[in-house]
């Protein structure tokens, strides 16, 4: 008889979690994203990197007949993690990204035609939609997307209505990264089949916190990322029927994947081989079979069911919370460790840097699922996702750290930790910004400013006379960072010359955009009220925050320097 599981004991595998940040206990909310490493698999690569490092297959010394040794059992260790038929339905990979792009790109051109359809759902990260998109491109096909319905799951009511013989590929995730929805893949396997269509699976969420069997499931692909189930990065696997792995094209050419060379032409491998040109990541499978080695000495029940227990006593607790609202299914609706929520008017940033200040590690953005975001009318939403080795503790440190918040006023609240001058200003432009509203007429600029990282959007309209900038007004929605930038911007460039117009926005960008490590000071005088934002180097991915509206003035110089009166700006470009 095994002893009962000590969670406790389990925790203590994974060292990174015995630190502090900010000067409080680490609380590690980011799952979803990937895991942390048991001492078990950081112990796995030492010995690796120490001992058997070598190229495998092809060497004829020990070091290489090890390493290919322990490489090979890695890839039986996750067909029998799978259940799958054989080692030989298994593809090493980057991850779930890079084995949803390898079937895209090797079964979508061989069997795909003009008029049929690819299928996907609503809730797709980016990595099982933007694939489809390209594919769809390329071959003329057209893409659907099955509908979730109120409760955030899948309309199934509506299954027949999309699935219908067109459809050659049904592609869908088993658990969803932004809802934390658990879909019926089975069923859903089973449906695809009754119409002749090709599946995919997206076990990205699943694959470390329940048990799957692909047989049992019945799906033809199945996509997972060793990160998020304890192994190491840049590593994943791809699960493919046999017949169907063997019926595809290489993906990419070079050694190990052939049989014979010859100027002519060349051979391939079969399955798994041919879709694993060069030299593989040996440490990463190494290490990925020593993680499902450490999950399976837990059990996967055993963690869904920790798992379970954590997330309803959170949905609970969170849900209590004023102003907080919870996205995803209802509670006592069986769901993934994953909670998104939002909290009042607040952004998401602004509540995960107001967490990670308290030492608590949550995500916060469009989860990589911007069209389901815009689907429910959200910007962004802050995320906290659970493993096996969280606590119920841990979830009481984060609802007492974010019902403060609740109470008092969001913007001021969640703001960053820069000091009284900055919250004052802050809470003052957050709450009433200047000149929000919209300009028309001859000379005026109208410029569309997106923030994909944040989530934050702008339009800037600005008026122009020769050598002047006139005014300026802005509408849209973001974080407190960038509505309280937007907002003193265009009260310091009213009335300015264009030369003293650039002037500060090159002041501004040097202020904001300092090194991190350098404090910022009292900052250029004529910045006045803005250099209290100075500060905000000191979180990288806030800067783009703050410069959205700046680059969207940059840009609406640049349309009327051309004579255009509008255009749009990313953050995400490279000038940007």
């Amino acid at each position: 008889m095994n002893p009962p599981l000590s969670w406790e004991r389990i925790r203590a595998d994974f060292p990174i979690l015995d630190q502090q940040v900010k000067n409080q206990p680490l609380v590690y909310f980011d799952n979803a994203a990937t895991s942390q490493k048991p001492r078990a698999v950081i112990e796995t690569l030492r010995h690796y990197y120490e001992r058997d490092n070598s190229n495998v297959h092809r060497g004829m010394h020990e070091l290489s007949a090890r390493a290919t040794a322990a490489y090979e059992a890695a890839r039986g260790k996750v067909a029998r993690y799978l259940n799958a038929a054989s080692a030989e339905e298994i593809v090493f990979t980057r991850g779930t990204t890079e084995g949803i792009n390898l079937v895209a790109q090797t079964w979508g051109p061989k069997f795909l035609r003009p008029g049929d359809v690819i299928l996907a759902t609503e809730m797709e990260h980016h990595s099982n939609l933007v694939p489809w998109q390209l594919l769809a491109e390329r071959t003329g096909a057209t893409l659907r997307f099955l509908p979730i319905n109120e409760r955030h799951e899948l309309d199934l009511a509506r299954l027949d209505e999309f699935l219908t013989p067109e459809v050659k590929l049904f592609a869908f995730n088993h658990i969803s990264n932004s809802l934390g929805t658990i879909n019926p893949v089975a069923e859903l396997c089973a449906a695809a089949r009754k119409v002749g269509a090709v599946t995919l699976v997206d076990a990205a969420q699943s694959a470390g916190h329940l048990p799957i069997d692909v047989q049992a499931i019945g799906c033809d692909f199945l996509a997972l990322s060793g990160h998020k189930m304890c192994g190491p990065t840049g590593i994943g696997a791809l699960y493919g029927k046999k017949e169907l792995l063997n019926a595809l094209p290489p993906w990419q050419g070079g050694g190990e994947m052939i049989e014979t060379v010859r100027y002519e032409g060349s051979t391939w491998k079969p399955a798994p081989y041919r879709f694993e040109a060069g030299t593989p990541n040996i440490a990463g499978a190494i290490g990925l079979g020593a993680a499902i080695d450490y999950i399976e000495s837990i059990g996967r029940e055993a963690i869904f069911a920790h798992d379970a227990e954590l997330t309803q006593y959170a949905l609970k607790r969170l849900g209590a919370i004023p102003g907080l609202r919870i996205i995803g299914p209802p509670a006592g609706t069986p769901r993934g460790a994953v909670i998104s929520f939002v909290m009042g008017e607040a952004h998401a940033h602004d509540v995960v840097t107001m967490a990670d200040e308290h030492g608590v590690a949550l995500r916060g953005g469009h989860h990589c699922t911007q069209p389901l975001m815009r689907k429910l009318g959200l910007v962004s939403t802050a995320r906290a996702s659970f493993y096996f080795y969280n606590t119920l503790a841990e979830v009481d440190r984060l609802v007492e750290i974010l019902t403060p918040a609740a109470r008092g006023d969001a913007s001021a609240a969640l703001s960053l930790p820069l000091g009284e001058l900055y919250e004052m200003v802050v809470s003052e432009h957050a709450r009433q910004p200047r000149n929000f509203g919209e300009l028309t007429g001859a000379g005026v600029v109208h410029v569309h400013g997106d923030n994909p990282s944040c989530g934050d959007t702008i339009d800037l309209h600005v008026h122009f006379s020769p050598g002047k900038v006139e005014n300026l007004k802005f509408t849209g929605a973001g974080c407190t960072v960038c509505m309280t930038s937007a907002s003193l911007m265009t009260r310091k460039l009213k009335g300015k010359s264009r030369a003293e117009a650039e002037r500060l926005f090159h002041l501004f960008h040097d202020r904001v955009s300092a090194p991190a490590d350098t404090e910022p000071g009292a900052g250029p005088r004529e910045l006045g009220d803005l250099n209290v934002l100075g500060g905000v180097r000191k979180f990288p991915q806030r800067v783009k925050c703050a410069m959205l509206a700046w680059r969207a003035f940059e840009q609406a110089m640049q349309e009327a320097d051309s004579g255009e009166n509008q255009g749009n700006i990313s953050t995400e470009d490279p000038e940007s």
